[in-house]
């Protein structure tokens, strides 16, 4: 098995022309009468280092952009997380207020309709009523303002991956126009005579 010169992936001569991993091409050169010039072997292992470096390079800002896709990842699952609690903390003490009131109108009721106060027992203690009352209008402020903060912050991590996506396809792009011109100028000599 011979090893692409610039990613050193394995593969098999002459059954692939261009390397499955960087596209880098693979050919071997005709055989020339009298041989290949040294000086055309020099630029040519120039040409072969400067491909190796410019993949490296790629490599290492691909690996980077995946650990901050990963980073931004853990942040927007504990986001989630930490929303999820707030919904839930925010049914309960919905169901628990409106549990309250059911049992406030039920009494009122039976005072609209007649009943004696002296029969009617207070389920609940009224003095409780109003502080729960207060803690949970406090408590939907602070959900409403903890959401805006979550929405705000999640906003702001699906600008940044966006701008690391932006960022990694530029790369690509240089990549490729790179391979492609080396790719071209390595054809044009091969067909030159």
């Amino acid at each position: 098995m011979a090893k692409c010169p610039v990613c050193e992936t394995e593969y098999t001569p002459n059954e692939v022309e261009t390397c499955s991993v960087c596209g880098y091409d693979l050919t071997p050169y005709p055989p020339i009468i009298g041989g290949i010039p040294s000086g055309f072997w020099e630029k040519e292992k120039k040409r072969i280092a400067a491909a190796k470096r410019v993949w490296q390079l790629s490599q290492s800002q691909v690996e980077s952009a995946q650990l901050m896709v990963s980073h931004l990842q853990s942040q927007l699952d504990e986001m989630t997380r930490k929303i999820d609690g707030f919904t839930e903390s925010s049914n309960q003490q919905s169901a628990d207020f409106k549990q309250q009131l059911e049992t406030i109108f039920k009494s009122l009721n039976n005072l609209n309709n007649g009943n004696n106060i002296r029969n009617i027992k207070p389920p609940i203690n009224v003095s409780k009523i109003f502080p729960q009352i207060a803690i949970l209008i406090n408590s939907e402020s602070q959900l409403k303002s903890d959401l805006g903060r979550l929405l705000l912050y999640s906003k702001n991590i699906v600008l940044s991956t966006l701008g690391i996506i932006r960022t990694l396809l530029k790369i690509v792009i240089q990549i490729l126009a790179g391979f492609l011109r080396f790719i071209l100028f390595r054809f044009r000599n091969k067909n030159r005579p």
